[in-house]
């Protein structure tokens, strides 16, 4: 085993043990800074082989219930648990152990909270483990697609998270479904958010626009279907 690796191993499993120590995360700031300490080891981890023992050195259930319980309770920078969590979905059986709980419903509670970082969070966590079942039960709620759809209003940074998600939502969705996002006028917040694009200098030099623009216009002539229903 390459030296290096082994080190970050130690190092993974000693931070874990902190985080589940309640003398050590009395500060939820102190809990925030480990956690973007565990994330940012496992990013660096040479390939997804090395990452997946590195996530298996870090995962366990009393971790993961320490997350949820600082997700819920916290007012800081819960991103960073949230994206350790997504973490443990990269290996199958705790992507099981994390959907067996609240996480799902949680995750869509948070997007009330008006911070784009945490949204954005909350956001890549429902598209990664979109097609997970508590996942799709949660996005086809009415209250979570008025989330959504609300969303794009907001912050550049999550329109591709909350088209792409409604878009894999609708694909293949049941009719009733599409019935709701119009009913939530998301054709029209298509609209003002391309016309957006169109009227703004810095918007239409983003990196990847021709694509994004390619998955908008999918979701907005798919939508359109369901108008004349």
């Amino acid at each position: 085993m390459d030296k290096n690796f082994a080190q970050t191993l130690k190092q993974l499993s000693r931070t874990a043990k902190k985080m589940c120590d309640s003398q050590e995360v009395k500060d939820s700031l102190h809990l925030a800074a480990l956690c973007n300490n565990v994330n940012s080891m496992l990013i660096t981890l040479a390939n997804d082989r090395e990452r997946e023992i590195g996530v298996k050195v870090v995962f366990s259930k009393e971790l993961l219930n320490v997350l949820l319980h600082f997700i819920l309770n916290s007012e800081g920078d819960v991103q960073y648990a949230i994206t350790l969590i997504q973490y443990f979905c990269f290996v199958e059986e705790y992507k099981e152990a994390v959907m067996a709980t609240d996480a799902p419903g949680i995750m869509f509670g948070l997007l009330r909270v008006k911070d784009p970082t945490i949204q954005t969070a909350v956001l890549s966590f429902i598209n990664l483990n979109f097609y997970s079942e508590p996942i799709k039960t949660e996005v086809r709620k009415e209250r979570n697609l008025e989330k959504l759809v609300e969303l794009l209003e907001g912050a550049e940074c999550l329109w591709h998270y909350v088209v792409e998600i409604l878009w894999k939502a609708i694909a293949k969705g049941p009719k009733e479904f599409g019935r709701t996002l119009c009913k939530l006028e998301v054709t029209k917040k298509l609209m003002a958010l391309l016309e957006r694009i169109a009227s703004s200098k810095s918007l239409k030099k983003v990196k990847g626009l021709h694509r994004e623009l390619e998955l908008y216009n999918k979701l907005y002539k798919h939508c359109l279907l369901y108008t004349s229903d």
